[in-house]
């Protein structure tokens, strides 16, 4: 799949808004063009560099159902075949490649010496159910949260009391 150009709408500084700019950027403007379809994920999956991201608003009176939604979604995307290779990528993409980017040495990865950080997904998989009149709805199958070790979520819930991470900044 080759890129092509699109018309983006940039804000520029001073909230002016610049209309009909030709770019073939991907990031750093909103792109008008219609929603990611099976083959942009496709590509998406197959590129070892990709590292999931959202920029869902989670806060306010009706945040993006993005928020609640995204990693789910794609989850389901990647575990829809089945295969064992598919799992390997999803991990790879939601959890190592991140570290990488975000420079975190010790996380990312199953292994010893690494900080226990881990999400275990159920037998019957991982669903994202938010929606634009309902955002805020949890995604289902998640079993189980470890960060550094510790539990903070356990068979659909969070676990009162427990905040084992830190802020990155």
């Amino acid at each position: 799949m080759g890129h092509q150009p699109v018309t983006a709408r940039i804000l520029l500084r001073g909230g002016m808004v610049a209309d009909g700019v030709r770019t073939r950027l991907n990031v750093g403007a909103h792109l008008d063009r219609p929603a990611l379809a099976g083959e942009h994920l496709d590509w998406l999956v197959r590129d070892e560099r990709h590292c999931a991201g959202s920029d869902g608003i989670y806060h306010g009176q009706h945040p993006h159902p993005r928020g609640y939604g995204a990693f789910s979604r794609l989850a389901r995307y990647y575990l829809a075949g089945g295969a064992e290779a598919r799992w390997q990528q999803l991990a790879r993409h939601l959890a190592g490649n991140a570290a990488d980017v975000y420079g975190l040495r010790d996380r990312g990865r199953v292994a010893a010496g690494m900080a226990a950080d881990v999400c275990v997904i159920g037998p019957h998989g991982i669903g994202d159910r938010a929606t634009y009149g309902a955002p805020r709805r949890e995604a289902t199958g998640v079993d189980l949260v470890m960060v550094n070790g510790s539990i903070i979520w356990r068979d659909g819930q969070p676990v009162p009391g427990a905040a084992a991470g830190l802020l990155v900044s």
